[in-house]
């Protein structure tokens, strides 16, 4: 068994702690905040490339793809809010539920077939 030392968790042990509402396993290498995706596109003809709000991007698994491509169809309204942000007049917000609309992230991926 892997003993946990101080700074050091597993990703499944770290997916496992933070919000799935948050964050999503898009790779076996990857965690995503989804407070920070500012567009997914396809990468390939099954995989996706999520881009970040600071211009970073990671390509996604085809399951974390397809996730992601579900996800597209089930946008939550509302979010809990990560503690300490500022709202666009740099005003600290103190609300712990945001109660505006969610940020669209520009996405040119195809929903996902009902099965």
């Amino acid at each position: 068994m892997q003993q946990e030392t101080a700074g050091q968790i597993s990703l499944n042990e770290l997916e496992r702690r933070l919000d799935p509402a948050c964050f999503r396993r898009v790779h076996r290498a990857h965690i995503v905040n989804l407070d920070h995706v500012s567009s997914i596109r396809p990468y390939d003809e099954r995989r996706l490339s999520v881009r970040f709000a600071d211009g970073s991007e990671v390509v996604a698994s085809r399951a974390g793809s397809q996730l992601l491509r579900e996800m597209v169809l089930t946008v939550p309204m509302l979010r809990p809010e990560p503690s300490g942000l500022r709202s666009a007049d740099g005003t600290r917000r103190s609300s712990s539920v945001n109660t505006s609309p969610p940020r669209q992230i520009h996405s040119d991926v195809e929903p996902a077939p009902h099965r």
